[in-house]
């Protein structure tokens, strides 16, 4: 480590927007109407394909998990900034800050995930259209949903692990309204 000042990082301080006044209560109700827009839209898709039973395929079951993990993930990043736009302190502990961290890596990494099984789905489609039924049965689409899911957790824990084993010193300042790794990255010492 560097000499110079070593105390403890216990929280940060989350910079966002330099607004003021009406224009960030304009950035809070625009950021509200799409938190709102991708909630309702997500949440749709998913009541949706659960309930019509000519939607019970692959490729919508799917659907329905990428729909679920976009929703988690808004839930994860959303609410703590819109508190951020309306409160004085900007402020996140350090356990706030890496609990979000673990939250966006776990659902990112599982939306990938997700997104390849969809392209696995639609490659058997396309290039295998007689044997699709076995090629993807239920068993299998449900496999791959949750092994996209599961595939998460020992990525999210090994990253904010490693990450929050850091140490932090000196300026604890965060650009943008939530804890991502390439701004947390650089408060390292």
């Amino acid at each position: 480590m560097k000499p110079g000042n070593q105390t403890i990082t216990t929280h940060f301080l989350l910079l966002g927007f330099a607004f003021q006044g009406k224009v960030q209560f304009l950035f809070f109700t625009l950021i509200s109407i799409m938190f709102l827009a991708i909630f309702t839209a997500n949440s749709l898709i998913v009541v949706i394909t659960t309930i019509d039973p000519l939607l019970h395929t692959p490729m919508y079951y799917l659907l329905k998990n990428l729909a679920l993990t976009e929703i988690c993930y808004s839930l994860s990043i959303v609410p703590k900034m819109l508190v951020i736009l309306l409160v004085e302190r900007k402020m996140i502990s350090f356990t706030a800050c890496a609990l979000q961290l673990n939250c966006v890596i776990l659902f990112v990494t599982c939306e990938c995930f997700l997104l390849g099984a969809m392209a696995y789905d639609r490659q058997v489609a396309v290039c295998h259209p007689l044997h699709y039924a076995t090629m993807m049965s239920r068993d299998r689409c449900f496999r791959m949903a949750l092994g996209s899911w599961l595939s998460g957790i020992p990525v999210a824990l090994a990253f904010t692990t490693w990450l929050c084993s850091l140490p932090f010193c000196g300026r604890n300042m965060v650009d943008p309204f939530f804890c991502d790794v390439s701004p947390v990255l650089k408060l390292v010492c």
